[in-house]
């Protein structure tokens, strides 16, 4: 379920991506909204107008000091068993509607610095494009970056190259390039310690 905090009277443009494959993306997306393309449905078009926020999303997480990274438990459709195993044995936290191991991971500072840079690399999402045949949204990783007035949840699901930031009154949601989920991956994966390593996510 699409869960809509809030609205802004003035919504900023996107911001322009890096990489030219993305750009194109991004500019046909914004075109077929504006134009209220009769091919998508309202539920895809009213997600992908969430990437409007971007921009004010990365201004904000770009001077957050503060980070807190949970592990995400095993995907509710093909990994049913084993969901039910581990929410009966380990202690969660609930973050945007989903579940995670609720003790929150440290990671080392460089680390921190790259998922700060590569969230602000405008050539790491585009808007939604519609809905995967993978099961369902299920985030593998929620990264928790706060300041002196907000807090933002980052959420990254790579079964489906998905992407949500909310801040308690506002939500954006998009797909990630390929690149940019290769090195969300890399950079968070190797703290994975609770979910068992044998069972992953399509």
């Amino acid at each position: 379920m699409l869960m809509v905090f809030g609205c802004r009277k003035h919504v900023p443009p996107a911001p322009p991506p890096d990489d030219e494959y993305t750009q194109a993306l991004v500019s046909q997306t914004l075109q077929r909204l504006e134009s209220y393309d009769p091919e998508w449905t309202e539920g895809i078009r009213g997600i992908a107008a969430t990437f409007t926020q971007y921009d004010d999303f990365a201004e904000a997480i770009a001077s957050c000091a503060d980070i807190e990274v949970y592990e995400g438990l095993p995907h509710p459709t093909w990994e049913s068993e084993l969901l039910v195993s581990e929410t009966d044995k380990n202690e969660t936290i609930v973050l945007g509607g989903f579940h995670f191991y609720a003790e929150p991971i440290e990671v080392r500072t460089r680390d921190a610095n790259r998922l700060r840079e590569l969230y602000c690399s405008r050539g790491s999402f585009y808007p939604f494009q519609g809905f995967k045949d993978c099961g369902g949204y299920h985030p593998d990783w929620c990264v928790v970056w706060k300041n002196d007035d907000a807090t933002f949840e980052v959420q990254f699901c790579f079964g489906c190259c998905e992407m949500r930031t909310a801040n308690g009154s506002s939500l954006h949601e998009c797909d990630m390039s390929r690149k940019s989920q290769r090195q969300f991956e890399a950079t968070l994966n190797k703290y994975r310690t609770k979910r068992p390593p044998w069972l992953t996510q399509p």
